[in-house]
């Protein structure tokens, strides 16, 4: 059921509309009532006013700012104008502020009916849509982890596939074209996703937990940074972690690799990480390639 706002200062025509609606499309609409612009942008503010059947000329703050001052609210509820003949050239800028439809008075039952049909069936199909969308997204985020992994083993132990992991880089909405992996250890096998979750909220990666202390990390390139910013920005960002999680009583080791330059590069960077990581970590860590 929407919410169906009726704005106008004849009081007649809100009656009537209102009793039009009530009387044959009840199931479908909750009505509201406003004689002002003012009254009706307070109720939108209020409620989830879903369309607005609004009179162009009224006293105060018109039919035409109503919409302006909705939208600048954030609001977008549909607008259907109410309008005589002579004021056709109002009717024809509102369309241009967005509003759906016009009714011409005097108001006439049937086409009040159609119009709100349309309206109600606009909302159905974007409704569907969002619904639709959500599903999409859902089901995307179901996928992500597996899509993440597979690209990661691809990466780190396959040759040849630069084109299966361009695939998959691009599904995760990252540019494998060139980056840098980075491996770490973690004295708390157990608190390697938050580690994960925290470096990620500084930087998009990709991740893979290979052991039960170990992960490794590959960042594509920043295109907007400088080689060596890129490289002082992924210092800065992991060592802050470092300090963070020291203070929960995690200990954390990393090794960065050389940049790739090609998808074909990773494996190469990720073997330099690891080793790296092997000399910096005073802790050994299980995970053997």
């Amino acid at each position: 059921m929407y919410k169906i706002l009726i704005v106008d200062d004849e009081s007649i025509i809100v009656e009537s509309c209102k009793l039009i609606i009530e009387k044959e499309m009840g199931e479908r609409f909750t009505v509201y009532k406003a004689f002002s612009g003012e009254e009706a942008l307070k109720l939108i503010m209020q409620e989830n006013i879903s369309i607005v059947l609004t009179d162009i000329l009224m006293p105060g703050m018109n039919g035409l700012e109503l919409i302006s001052r909705t939208h600048e609210a954030g609001r977008h509820p549909l607008f259907i104008l109410i309008t005589a003949y002579d004021d056709f050239d109002y009717a024809k800028k509102a369309i241009t502020l967005g509003a759906t439809d016009y009714i011409l008075k005097p108001i006439n039952k049937s086409i009040v009916i159609e119009c709100l049909k349309r309206a109600a069936d606009m909302l159905d199909k974007e409704q569907a849509d969002r619904n639709r969308i959500s599903r999409y997204e859902e089901e995307h985020n179901r996928l992500v982890p597996f899509i993440e992994k597979r690209l990661v083993e691809m990466a780190l132990y396959s040759t040849g596939r630069k084109n299966e992991i361009s695939y998959y880089a691009s599904m995760l909405d990252m540019d494998f074209t060139s980056g840098t992996a980075v491996c770490v250890h973690c004295s708390d096998g157990s608190g390697m996703s938050k580690v994960i979750a925290y470096i990620r909220d500084k930087k998009k990666c990709a991740a893979d937990i290979l052991a039960s202390d170990y992960f490794v990390l590959l960042f594509p390139d920043d295109q907007k940074l400088q080689e060596q910013e890129a490289r002082e920005q992924l210092e800065t960002i992991l060592s802050r972690t470092v300090d963070s999680f020291s203070r929960q009583g995690v200990g954390i080791s990393y090794g960065i690799g050389d940049g790739w330059s090609d998808p074909d590069g990773i494996r190469i960077s990720y073997e330099q990480a690891r080793d790296r990581l092997r000399l910096a970590g005073s802790t050994p860590f299980s995970h053997t390639v």
